[in-house]
């Protein structure tokens, strides 16, 4: 019995050292062939990886002694199998999210459970590049623990004992070494951050507001006169437009006097001279998904973000606002509207006009496609063409809202190869450049798609300068949060974005320090229109968000990634993942934070996560007379909504829609609609089930209703080809042969070189008499508008 404790007792030590050691190896490779990273002190970087991931492992083993010595007593060779599974799960689980940080230069963590597996893979597509050296870890790694693990060599006395004193220095060592748990340790910051997410996300707060009298916590009096801006324009007697230019990943170390890296935005730089240019902006959250609900709702996250809630709870938007008060709203990006839910967002806020990639025609040419066949969408050129040839001349005031794309993984855009010229170029001529000389040449694709980003940016402001109402406009440029690939200074810069405010009604350009946010944008915007001209503006707002007026107690959620809202910044004092730092100029950091600062800036911290998590999962961010959007989801009766989440528990939308294919075939046209219905409010621009619904309607003799669904199809996806044969069929089952001449024709031109729908369309064409080409007269519009509302 003696000898047999002692063999189990030695192998797992051993295996504490072998995934010690193999776990040092893996970070320590990722670190420096794979990411390219440039650390200041590496001898102390490779010191904390070793430590670090030995103490780990050590752990780890502790963790599965107990297991693994009560199977020994039925089997040595099932108990050693257990440890060696075990041991090979967590080597590959670090081996796979190391190879995701090196793609996204971000470690995972809880964003993982606010994104689905299809966008995981979708982000990951767009800069997935796996190499031979990636594929040889997952092989290796696992291979050579294995096969330790069974050598025997763990009853080598000295083996043992060199392994003990190595566990033991290294525990020793961590409390010294150790700053940052992302540099040392993937698979320890991804456990780390599920450790949290889950806590910061337990129930339990709604008594607690309720007992306060807080039932709506977030409201307070809406103080138009802090919004910070009035005071710089000459607002003439006309509501002005308002232009939001919201940039991919356009941050501050790229644009304006104090950029890391100056040159690469030339006409941005230009333009933030002729600018109310904030330049210590932020942005709420360090990924796309919070840009729009901070900057048009200045809403709280909820616990994957606003955009991820199951069900939207009622707040107030600048879109609601605004249309209240006579302005026509639209959205214009080149992506697909649907991913990180914004279109349902944007259509549940009662978007004027929503134009997104389906939307763009033969005239317009698309991102070109990786090797694996990715693209984002439609390039920024070509999203800002599509936009000034969009935009209503009636005179009406408008808020649009513009997002582009370009300046992201994998970094595809038009005319590559001049941009690339144009970097190197850079590199010769700006002697500032010189020691940022090896970052941008291991990343030249970014900083080319930097100056395709500005070039893109400059041709939509000089097409705005030339309509006749731009002596009115108001343009805002911001970044969604800095891009990602580039290494950053430190742990606030990825949130720090440049504001510009740009127009004629300007009146002299100034720079301003300010510490403000996304947030801050709708009450800025609001409180300019509602001191300028007669408007309806609440009394009461439950904005996080203050104005852009200077304010020393300015409070600022900030969440890195879905599910991660580590960080806030009270006055300027800001908290990163539980260490406090004071804001400097130029957003620096220094550390020494008074004690008091530190505990009031935790306490506010701790207060907005509460009433975060309480209104969003509460519907209690507004009182329900409060409520301004006017939404064009489709309104689903709680019994009905019922028997759907029965139907579709957890279901894709794919599946949904395949769901509801099949029972349309077998003629169950009540459920298959309900399931349309669902399917519209999870996704507005899903073509495949709007063009079902159009045809169950014409299946089940509702000619009127198929002819309008389908028409909003092809006028809102011009090149989606299924719904001009689907409306070809409608035409041919009631005998319009004239309305069908009309859609063959649109259909030829749009699809002109896609010789197999013109075979289709003239087989369809082929099935008429010739008696179907008389006059007759149908109900129907024939005007293909596009009509926001369902149809």
């Amino acid at each position: 019995m003696k000898t047999y404790n002692k063999t189990n007792f030695q192998f797992l030590l051993l295996n504490a050292l072998t995934m010690g050691s193999l776990l040092s190896i893996t970070e320590l490779a990722y670190k420096f062939f794979f990411q390219h990273s440039h650390l200041e002190n590496i001898a102390l970087t490779i010191a904390q990886i070793i430590s670090f991931n030995f103490v780990f492992a050590a752990g780890i083993t502790m963790l599965l002694a107990l297991p693994f010595l009560l199977m020994s007593m039925i089997s040595s060779r099932a108990s050693k199998t257990f440890l060696v599974l075990t041991g090979i799960i967590i080597l590959l689980s670090t081996i796979g999210l190391n190879q995701y940080a090196a793609q996204t230069n971000l470690p995972l963590g809880s964003d993982l459970y606010g994104y689905s597996f299809d966008d995981i893979l979708f982000i990951t597509g767009s800069s997935a590049e796996f190499s031979l050296r990636a594929i040889l870890m997952f092989l290796l790694i696992p291979a050579i623990y294995a096969t330790l693990a069974f050598l025997k060599i763990y009853q080598n006395k000295v083996i043992g004992i060199v392994s003990l004193v190595i566990l033991i220095t290294s525990i020793a060592s961590v409390p010294l070494l150790l700053t940052d748990l992302t540099d040392a340790s993937k698979t320890a910051y991804f456990l780390n951050d599920t450790r949290q997410y889950l806590k910061d996300n337990q129930k339990g707060d709604d008594q607690e507001f309720l007992a306060n009298g807080d039932e709506f916590p977030l409201m307070h009096p809406f103080n138009a006169a802090e919004n910070g801006l009035t005071e710089h324009l000459n607002l003439t007697e006309n509501k002005p437009n308002i232009v939001l230019l919201i940039v991919e990943g356009l941050g501050s170390d790229f644009m304006g006097k104090s950029a890391q890296y100056p040159g690469f935005t030339p006409f941005l730089d230009s333009l933030s001279d002729n600018s109310l240019y904030f330049s210590r902006f932020l942005s709420n959250t360090g990924r796309s998904f919070g840009a729009l609900p901070s900057i048009l709702g200045s809403a709280p996250f909820g616990k994957n973000g606003f955009l991820d809630l199951e069900t939207l709870p009622d707040h107030m938007s600048l879109i609601s606002v605004l249309k209240q008060n006579g302005y026509i709203t639209s959205y214009y990006e080149g992506g697909n509207s649907s991913f990180d839910n914004k279109n349902r967002y944007l259509v549940n806020e009662g978007i004027d006009n929503l134009i997104d990639e389906t939307s763009f025609d033969q005239n317009y040419v698309k991102t070109k496609s990786t090797k694996d066949g990715f693209s984002w969408g439609y390039p920024d050129s070509e999203i800002y063409r599509k936009t000034l040839a969009s935009l209503p001349e009636n005179g009406q005031p408008r808020l649009d809202i513009v997002l582009s794309i370009s300046n992201h993984e994998p970094f595809q855009f038009p005319g590559k190869e001049e941009y690339l010229n144009q970097v190197n170029q850079l590199m010769k001529s700006r002697p500032e450049l010189a020691g940022k000389r090896k970052t941008i040449e291991e990343n030249p694709e970014v900083f080319a798609s930097l100056l395709y980003t500005d070039a893109s940016i400059r041709s939509f402001i000089d097409g705005l300068k030339k309509r006749s109402d731009f002596e009115n406009t108001i343009v805002l440029i911001t970044g969604d949060h800095r891009l990602i690939p580039v290494s950053m200074k430190n742990q606030i810069c990825r949130y720090h974005v440049p504001l510009l405010v740009y127009s004629p009604l300007v009146k002299e350009p100034k720079e301003i320090g300010t510490i403000a946010s996304h947030m801050d944008i709708a009450p800025a915007i609001t409180g300019m229109l509602a001191k300028g001209y007669t408007m309806k503006t609440p009394e009461n707002v439950p904005w996080l968000g203050l104005g852009l007026s200077p304010n020393s107690d300015r409070e600022i959620p900030l969440m890195k990634y879905k599910g991660s809202f580590t960080d806030f910044i009270k006055g300027d004092t800001f908290i990163a993942q539980g260490k406090s730092y004071k804001i400097g100029k130029n957003l620096s950091l220094s550390v020494g934070v008074e004690k008091g600062e530190t505990n009031q800036t935790l306490q506010a911290f701790e207060l907005a996560k509460k009433s975060g998590r309480y209104t969003t999962t509460n519907n209690k961010i507004i009182p329900e007379n409060l409520k301004m959007n006017i939404s064009n989801l489709i309104k689903i009766s709680k019994e009905d909504q019922k028997r759907i989440d029965e139907l579709t528990k957890n279901l894709s939308q794919g599946e949904i829609y395949y769901m509801a294919r099949d029972s349309a075939h077998n003629k169950n046209y009540e459920i298959a609609l309900l399931l349309l219905d669902h399917l519209n409010n999870l996704n507005f621009n899903h073509y495949d089930g709007r063009t079902l619904r159009g045809r169950i309607y014409g299946w089940s003799d509702r000619t009127e209703q198929a002819e309008q669904e389908l028409k909003y199809v092809i006028n809102r996806s011009p090149l989606y080809s299924d719904a001009y044969s689907a409306l070809l069929d409608l035409y041919w089952w009631n005998s319009l042969g004239n309305k069908a001449k009309e859609v063959a024709a649109l259909a030829r031109e749009r699809f002109a070189n896609n010789r197999d729908f013109l075979n289709t369309v003239a087989s369809k064409m082929a099935r008429f008499d010739p008696a179907d080409f008389e006059e007759k007269v149908l109900p129907v519009s024939d005007q293909l508008s596009f009509n926001q509302t369902t149809p």
